[in-house]
C-alpha cells in the first residue's frame, strides 16, 4: 500500500485527509469498506463486495457500532447450535442480522407495499446490502469489520461526535413522522395524507 504526503496510517488503515478517502480490506474475498461523501455532500462509510454494496450514514455507523457485540454473541450462539433470529435496526430500512448460519448480514429491507399498516407486514430482505462470515477461511470478516469501525472511531473525529437522530425526537409524533427512525410509517405520511 502506498503512502501519500499527506496521508496518515493505522496498520492497513489508509486515510487521505484532503479526500475523506478510506479504503479498508475486509477477508479475503475483495470486500471493502469505503469512506467518503454522497454526491450531495452527506458523509457515507460504503460496505462494498464486488459488485454489492450498502451505504450507512455516520449514524448508522454509530448505531452499528453499539450492536458490534451483542451480533458476535448471535454469531457464537450460532456456532454452538442455537438457533437465533437477531435483527437490529440501523436507521432507514437497514438492518444488521444474524440467521441460523455464521453469518452476518448488513442489509436494506423492505416491506412488500408501505402503508398505514405496514408495521403488520413482515420485511423481506433486498439485494441491497453485504454478508459477512467469521471463518477462517474467509479471513474472519466480521472480526476485521469490527477493528475497522472501532479505528475509524478513532480516525474520523465527525463519527465520534455523531449521535442517532432519535436523541432528537420531541415525542412519538415526531418519531413515527422520522424517515431514518420509521421508514415504513414515514412513507405511509408521505402517500396517504
Amino acid at each position: 500500500m502506498e503512502v501519500f504526503e499527506n496521508e496518515a496510517k493505522d496498520e492497513d488503515l489508509a486515510v487521505d485527509v484532503r479526500l475523506t478517502n478510506v479504503c479498508y480490506p475486509l477477508g479475503s474475498a475483495g470486500k471493502m469498506i469505503d469512506v467518503g461523501t454522497s454526491s450531495t455532500g452527506v458523509p457515507l462509510i460504503t460496505l462494498r463486495d464486488g459488485e454489492k454494496s450498502i451505504d450507512l450514514t455516520y449514524s448508522r455507523v454509530k448505531l452499528l457500532l453499539f450492536f458490534l457485540d451483542p451480533a458476535s454473541d448471535a454469531l457464537l450462539a450460532v456456532r454452538n447450535g442455537r438457533p437465533v433470529k437477531f435483527r437490529r435496526h440501523l436507521g432507514g430500512n437497514v438492518y444488521l442480522s444474524v440467521a441460523d448460519f455464521q453469518c452476518v448480514n448488513i442489509r436494506k429491507w423492505k416491506h412488500p407495499s408501505p402503508g398505514l399498516d405496514a408495521e403488520d407486514k413482515e420485511l423481506t430482505p433486498t439485494g441491497e446490502g453485504i454478508s459477512l462470515r467469521n471463518s477462517e477461511r474467509n479471513g474472519f470478516e466480521w472480526g476485521q469489520l469490527k477493528d475497522a469501525i472501532n479505528s475509524l472511531m478513532t480516525l474520523l473525529p465527525q463519527l465520534q461526535s455523531e449521535t442517532p437522530c432519535y436523541d432528537d425526537h420531541q415525542g412519538q409524533l415526531s418519531f413515527l413522522c422520522c424517515g431514518e427512525c420509521s421508514p415504513n410509517t414515514y412513507q405511509a405520511f408521505l402517500t396517504d395524507y
